[in-house]
This record gives C-alpha cells, structure tokens and sequence, in this order.
C-alpha cells in the first residue's frame, strides 16, 4: 500500500517554537540579522550558509558544519527575548535548552535528529539534521491526498511508540501545533 522510501517530517515545536538566530536593528522596517552568510559558530564548527526560515519566536539557518554535513542551527528570536521580562526570558530559555537536550535523545527515522543544544554568546542554540526539499506548508498543492496523509499518519504513529521521549514531545506538539 506504501511504498518503502520514508517520509522526513520536519517537527515544529512550539515550546512556542524553536527556531533560530540573533535579530538587530531594525532598518526601514526589516530586521538586521546579527549571523550572516559566512558567520562562523561555535569556533568556525558551523559556518552559516542562509537564512531558511524566520518567525515570530526565531529565525531558521543552514550552516555547514566544519566537515561539509549540511545542518540546520536553530535558537530563540532576539525580538521576542527583548519583549520579556528577566524572568519570562529565563523561563523561556530554561524551556528551550530542556527541550534541545530531550530531544537530543530522540533517535528514529522518521523524526529529524538533533545534534546539539549550544550557546553562542546570548543565544541559546540548537542543531538539527537539514532535511532537503518541500516543506509541507511550501507544497504546490496545499491539501495532502489520502494516501500521502495516511503515510504520515503512519510514520508519525511508528515515531511515538518507538520513542518514550519523542513521544512525550510530539504530543505536545501535536496539542499546540495540529
């Protein structure tokens, strides 16, 4: 009935959501992006090689780790982090790293792994396997077909009971995301 290639879904968390990178000044109404392309981290272990991805609570960037594996490096937005108190900016970064490193933990086929949690100067960060091609949101037709729908469905289901963890997680996820 499926075939036998699986399917990577991409998770996205909303602890509120986990995405990446420091935000700067605003210039005319767009955010000045503290990392940019050939920005080294951790040391030059990761090179930042663009911009994925931006939303209200992060910003999404490709690096290229030092031995050429392409990566993703996530970490709270610097807008959002200002916009709170010392002690919400706490909680929400305690929540961050507790997350990164549970997650750190999940190991299955069909959940994206990740590598790392890390601080680079104030930001907490965490690294994640890039996943080549079309996001879900980014399809050309926006309504999965039954089977398509079904194949996730199934992929997801086999991720949860393989995972104590991942499925701890995922509910969440599920709860506030779906």
């Amino acid at each position: 009935m499926f075939d036998d290639k699986p399917l990577r879904v991409k998770a996205r968390l909303r602890l509120p959501r986990l995405y990446c990178v420091k935000i700067g000044v605003s210039i005319s109404g767009v955010a000045d992006v503290a990392w940019g392309t050939g920005d080294k981290l951790q040391g030059g272990k990761y090179t930042v090689e663009r911009e994925l991805g931006r939303g209200r609570f992060g910003i999404t960037y490709l690096v290229r780790k030092s031995n050429n594996d392409r990566q993703v490096v996530k970490t709270l937005n610097d807008d959002l982090l200002k916009s709170l108190s010392q002690s919400e900016r706490g909680r929400l970064e305690t929540m961050f790293w507790q997350e990164a490193v549970k997650l750190t933990r999940c190991k299955h086929q069909h959940i994206v792994q990740v590598a790392e949690p890390f601080k680079e100067g104030e930001h907490w960060c965490l690294v994640m396997e890039y996943v080549d091609g079309v996001s879900l949101a980014d399809r050309r037709q926006p309504i999965l077909s039954e089977q398509e729908a079904l194949r996730y469905i199934q992929q997801i289901g086999e991720a949860l009971k393989s995972e104590s963890d991942a499925t701890a997680i995922i509910t969440n996820i599920f709860h506030k995301c779906l």
